[in-house]
């Protein structure tokens, strides 16, 4: 691991707080500016942002493919009130939580404000659209464009892709309207494993700086159709109890909270 990252359960987490995580991110798209003024070319790396949680954490200990790809990211933040527990419990104390959701809505916020373009992929079919609909209603300045993603299904050791759709077409259009934001809403570990087959995709080459950040359910939040928990169930940790109850097919995934209870306290006593 970095020294700018600690390790939970062999994934590690950037030790950074809100403020420093939204620095890092516009710095790295104010590099555009700055090659504008340089005038001469160069190919950029997209910067990408992962949101582990303990669900994220306990399954890549069973894929390491997975968790390669997790660890690969530039900037990965502790989305999920267990996974500060755990920091804490190791005496290494991450600063904070830092939701996939919340992220991506100050994401959508900067752009908004910069005219950054930005793209929302994945969900159910529509969803993207209605998110932004939303979105645009809130920000009537913003540029975005949605689809929904690629389904995705294991087949042995690797994740497979649906052969219909096609990354080639994707690069061109993120290249066409010149995005430089993209919010991936498909859903762990689909969403991490289809951002990084997208930028390592020999068609992949952009001039300008581009953001991944993996969201979740943001885009239900987004769409108006899944009510976020109050602030003072966010603060306590109880969001993932309100999401539950609005969405009870969740309760076979939360057991892997157990799971990762199990798998901290097991690497702390030996």
């Amino acid at each position: 691991m970095s020294e700018n990252k600690i390790d939970i359960g062999g994934i590690g987490l950037s030790n950074l707080n809100w403020h420093q995580v939204l620095e890092e991110i516009e710095k790295y798209l104010l590099e555009d500016q700055r090659l504008k003024t340089n005038d001469h070319l160069k190919s950029f790396r997209p910067l990408v942002i992962f949101t582990p949680n303990p669900e994220i954490i306990v399954y890549a200990q069973k894929d390491k493919q997975f968790k390669e790809i997790v660890n690969s990211a530039q900037i990965t933040v502790a989305d999920g009130w267990g996974v500060i527990w755990a920091s804490r419990l190791e005496g290494k104390k991450l600063p904070e939580r830092i939701t996939g959701t919340d992220l991506a809505k100050k994401l959508i916020e900067l752009a908004a404000e910069k005219g950054l373009p930005i793209g929302l992929i994945g969900g159910s079919p529509l969803l993207a659209l209605q998110a932004i609909d939303c979105l645009k209603r809130e920000y009537p300045q913003l540029k975005a464009w949605g689809e929904e993603g690629p389904r995705m299904e294991r087949v042995g050791n690797q994740w497979a892709m649906e052969s219909g759709y096609n990354l080639d077409l994707l690069t061109e259009k993120i290249n066409k309207t010149e995005t430089q934001i993209i919010l991936v809403g498909m859903g762990a570990p689909k969403q991490e494993i289809f951002i990084n087959q997208l930028i390592h995709r020999r068609s992949f080459f952009i001039h300008r700086p581009l953001v991944f950040l993996s969201v979740g359910g943001a885009f239900d939040y987004f769409a108006g159709k899944l009510p976020r928990a109050p602030k003072w169930g966010q603060k306590i940790g109880l969001e993932w109890l309100f999401r539950l109850i609005f969405q009870p097919w969740r309760i076979k995934r939360q057991l892997a909270l157990l799971k990762f209870i199990f798998l901290v306290c097991k690497a702390k006593l030996s």
